[in-house]
């Protein structure tokens, strides 16, 4: 997230993107029957409150979204700010703290999906938050003089955070499974609340769970589907997250 080197990886090899994506899959299937994603609602309203990067102050969308929020509630932090550690690492060189450890020992942060293949893997990041960093006000100060204005001309993975209120709700207006998701993203990345009732959160819970575990005529399951789900989700919510904003900015 700060513009200076590549910090993710690329799984290239067949077996073992099929077997990231059948991770995946379980993270995510587990965290929808727990209610962890965001998407799920409580009391007719999902969480579409924004992560941020305390150093580039960019909010996470879509995947990073997803993922981020299941691993804060399975963790139980409280604090919506995540890193890495190449940037915390940065951080408490130039506060002078180059001997001091930036990460909390035993530490082991999260992988996120920042980008998937179809049928090919992956790229991922390993970040970190905020309440696993030994000395929280060193990477804030350094965010705060690091960070330079960046354009954003359209709304992508990361942006600046929008303020909360400038937009109107967003219903739902549809359980097939990219659509529902593609809202909540378009939701998310304006900021602004998702309605949604539980009637239309069970149905798109069975019908998620009946895409990714499909069956072909062959009898198997396509691991990547869970990529399938998230690409066509990520091109709705690209497709039509600039009209929801122009028609619903109150």
């Amino acid at each position: 997230m700060n513009g200076r080197a590549p910090f993710f990886h690329f799984t290239d090899m067949a077996g073992e993107a099929a077997k990231t994506a059948q991770s995946v899959r379980q993270t995510f299937v587990s965290a929808l029957d727990t209610g962890a994603l965001p998407f799920i609602p409580q009391n007719d309203l999902c969480d579409t409150s924004q992560i941020t990067n305390p150093v580039t102050h960019l909010a996470y969308h879509q995947i990073f979204d997803l993922f981020l929020k299941e691993y804060s509630c399975r963790r139980g932090f409280k604090t919506p700010e995540y890193l890495t550690s190449a940037q915390a690492q940065t951080a408490f060189y130039a506060g002078n703290k180059a001997d001091g450890r930036a990460l909390i020992e035993g530490s082991r942060g999260v992988t996120v999906i920042t980008k998937t293949y179809r049928e090919y893997g992956a790229e991922t990041v390993r970040l970190y938050n905020m309440e696993q960093i030994t000395d929280r006000e060193t990477i804030y100060r350094y965010g705060s003089a690091y960070s330079k204005p960046i354009p954003v001309t359209s709304f992508t993975r990361a942006s600046f955070p929008q303020k909360r209120g400038a937009f109107q709700p967003i219903a739902c207006s549809s359980t097939v499974p990219a659509e529902y998701i593609g809202q909540y993203y378009i939701a998310n990345t304006l900021n602004a609340d998702f309605i949604v009732n539980g009637d239309q959160a069970a149905c798109f819970t069975r019908k998620v769970k009946n895409y990714v575990y499909h069956k072909d005529a062959d009898g198997d399951v396509n691991p990547f589907a869970i990529y399938h789900l998230l690409c066509d989700a990520e091109a709705y919510c690209r497709s039509r997250v600039t009209d929801f904003a122009i028609r619903r900015t109150a």
